[in-house]
């Protein structure tokens, strides 16, 4: 019950800064280039290199076609491992795709420089992009990491170089963003 609760204040306090924040204009959180980007891109990433039994392992929990209980579970040791690796995978590379889409915004900002009115959308593709991965790895893939371990009862691998990698990516979205703003208002400013 902790955890629903907990679950619950953390998308009701999402909800309202983006309600708070954009006023009658939330739909800017919102935008489809960065969600295909972060999302085509570390899904299209999973499907190439993650193998089938990663796959097989992630459906077969999925459709219910194994079973898993409290004491006793259907699902192989391996099986368990592969999917833990899977999930993992996936945080990184969300992490690497919004890091992508940030350049990619940045890349096209700079193209447009001599429209200020065109640097708006293309440095919030950047942002959103950002934000979208970090979404994607931190709501989705490292959670169900951490379930599934917790779940299967394996060992919970070091997730430090994963940490890690969460730095260098708040660091690297951070200096692009800033240099946006930089260039923004050397733009608006003659």
């Amino acid at each position: 019950m902790r955890k629903i609760s907990g679950i619950i204040s953390i998308i009701a306090i999402f909800v309202w800064s983006i309600s708070s924040s954009a006023g009658p204009h939330w739909q800017v959180f919102f935008g489809t280039i960065p969600a295909m980007i972060v999302i085509g891109v570390s899904f299209g990433f999973l499907l190439t290199t993650s193998s089938n039994k990663q796959w097989r392992s992630l459906w077969q929990l999925l459709c219910g076609k194994k079973r898993v209980s409290a004491g006793h579970s259907e699902v192989s040791n391996e099986q368990a491992q592969a999917l833990c690796n899977f999930l993992q995978s996936g945080s990184r590379v969300a992490l690497a795709t919004g890091f992508l889409g940030c350049m990619i915004g940045f890349i096209s900002m700079m193209m447009v420089l001599d429209d200020p009115s065109s640097i708006g959308p293309k440095m919030a593709t950047s942002i959103l992009s950002a934000l979208y991965g970090a979404i994607l790895a931190d709501l989705v893939f490292k959670p169900g990491y951490l379930i599934a371990a917790k779940r299967f009862g394996l060992t919970r691998q070091t997730i430090t170089q994963n940490d890690n990698m969460h730095w260098l990516y708040i660091v690297g979205c951070l200096g692009i963003i800033t240099c946006q703003m930089a260039f923004v208002l050397l733009i608006i400013k003659p």
